[in-house]
């Protein structure tokens, strides 16, 4: 498989149709790139994230940010 570069963008809930785009033109003309969505909101019931595979979405409190308030 060989070494990967790392990409990622941050963005809200109502950005990740957004997110999404940037990162199938990334990946378009640099398939060697992991791409990742780093969600500054919290996940939303009422979203599907799924559809925004093959891109890992990480939620900002997953990462557990000592004294973040979201």
């Amino acid at each position: 498989m060989g070494n990967k570069r790392i990409a990622f963008t941050l963005c809200s809930n109502n950005y990740l149709a957004q997110a999404k785009t940037l990162g199938n033109s990334l990946l378009k003309n640099n398939p060697d790139y992991l791409f990742f969505i780093g969600l500054v909101d919290k996940f939303n019931p009422e979203i599907d994230y799924t559809i925004f595979k093959p891109y890992q979405v990480i939620e900002i409190e997953s990462i557990k940010i000592p004294d973040f308030n979201t």
